[in-house]
């Protein structure tokens, strides 16, 4: 979705740009839809330009911890 005349997209997700880890394909692909439709950018693959990520488990790698 896109705010009225300003071309800026709106929705719970709007501004966010999103990554997720640990789900299956179709998982995935829900995941996906439901971050694009609440107005959130999706990146299949861990990004700097991620803002979120998503997980399945809780991960405590010291990887993860230290992405920013």
């Amino acid at each position: 979705k896109m705010a009225e005349g300003s071309g800026a997209p709106t929705g719970p997700f709007a501004g966010l740009k999103i990554c997720v880890t640990g789900f299956s394909g179709p998982e995935r692909a829900t995941i996906a839809k439901m971050i694009q439709s609440g107005g959130g950018v999706y990146f299949a693959d861990l990004v700097k330009q991620c803002t979120h990520l998503v997980t399945k488990t809780v991960n405590k790698s010291a990887k993860l911890r230290c992405v920013t």
